[in-house]
């Protein structure tokens, strides 16, 4: 299941995540931060005590990608949250490494 929280109601995108164990958050890093509707929802979660579920991570960002760590602080805020490694860093846009890294992702969840 895809959620585009730019898109969905913000009611919608943290009732579907509590229908999942386990879940990817994709983000991009903006102006050194992270993406604020991503950020938002993050808070929602948290806000509704998401906990016991298992969380991959994976950023975008042109030259500094911070999305994942400041995801991951979310994350951290909340109970029973396992984070899943590798976290996916890609600059720009995908290439063969962060490539090869999604791919340890999915096999890790």
């Amino acid at each position: 299941m895809f959620i585009d929280v730019t898109r969905e109601p913000m009611s919608e995108a943290v009732a579907r995540a509590f229908s999942y164990s386990k879940m990817v958050c994709c983000a991009c890093t903006y102006d050194g931060g992270l993406f604020l509707p991503m950020e938002d929802f993050l808070h929602h979660l948290r806000a509704k005590s998401y906990q016991g579920r298992t969380v991959g991570l994976v950023e975008n960002g042109t030259w500094a990608p911070q999305a994942a760590k400041q995801m991951r602080a979310i994350f951290e805020g909340m109970k029973n949250i396992e984070i899943v490694e590798p976290v996916v860093s890609i600059k720009s846009t995908l290439n063969a490494a962060s490539e090869a890294q999604m791919d340890e992702l999915v096999s890790s969840l």
